[in-house]
C-alpha cells in the first residue's frame, strides 16, 4: 500500500453533531458506522456525502450489469489507482461472489489475463485505456458496442467514473482501511 497520510480523520464520537448522528443513523446505522473509516470521514460533511451515497446506491439499484462485472471494474479501478480502502473492501464483496484469489491476482494483470472472458476483457480494456489516458480508441468503443447495450455501456462506463472519483478523493484525504480488513489490503493481495 502507498504510505499515505491521514489529512482529514474519522470523526471520534465526542466530534459528533445532531446531524453527524442522523447522517450516520441513515447509512449504517451509527453503532455500526461508527467501526468504519468511511462514514466516520464523510461524516465531516454530511449534506456532500449524503448526495455522494445517494448516487452510489442510486447506481447500483439500477443496474443492468452483472453484479460480477461491476465488481470486476470496481478492482481493476482501484488496483490502478492503488486505493487501499477500496481494494480492501471490494476484495471482500468478490470473494463473496465466488471469485477467489486466482481472480484477485488477475485483476492486477488485467484484461490481458486469460482468465477473463471476451466481454470482461473488452471492459477491462476500456477501464485501462480511460484510467490510463483519459481517453477511449475507436477500436475499445467497438468492442464494447459490439457485446454491450448502450444502456449497459453508460453503466459501466458511470461505475467506473464513480469509483475513479472515490479513489482519487481516498488516495487525497488518507483514507485508511480498518485493521481487521488487514488481510484484504493491497500490501497482501
Amino acid at each position: 500500500m502507498p504510505d499515505r497520510p491521514v489529512r482529514i480523520a474519522p470523526l471520534m464520537p465526542a466530534e459528533w453533531t445532531p446531524e453527524v448522528r442522523e447522517f450516520l443513523e441513515g447509512i449504517k446505522g451509527a453503532e455500526k458506522a461508527a467501526t468504519l473509516n468511511m462514514p466516520l470521514t464523510f461524516a465531516r460533511h454530511p449534506r456532500l456525502s449524503r448526495a455522494i451515497l445517494d448516487f452510489n446506491l442510486n447506481v447500483q439499484e439500477s443496474s443492468e450489469i452483472p453484479v460480477r462485472l461491476r465488481e470486476i471494474i470496481i478492482m481493476r479501478v482501484v488496483w490502478l489507482y492503488r486505493t487501499d480502502y477500496l481494494w480492501g473492501q471490494h476484495n471482500r464483496m468478490m470473494r463473496r461472489l465466488g471469485m477467489g484469489e486466482e481472480h484477485i491476482q488477475s485483476i492486477k494483470v488485467g484484461s490481458d489475463d486469460p482468465l477473463w472472458s471476451a466481454d470482461e476483457r473488452s471492459i477491462l480494456r476500456a477501464v485501462e485505456e480511460l484510467t490510463r489516458t483519459r481517453e477511449l480508441t475507436d477500436g475499445a468503443w467497438k468492442e464494447l458496442s459490439e457485446r454491450f447495450s448502450s444502456r449497459q455501456i453508460l453503466e459501466m462506463l458511470t461505475v467506473l467514473s464513480q469509483f475513479s472519483m472515490l479513489s482519487l478523493m481516498f488516495n487525497a484525504i488518507g483514507l485508511q482501511l480498518e485493521p481487521r480488513f488487514g488481510e484484504f489490503a493491497l500490501e497482501r493481495s
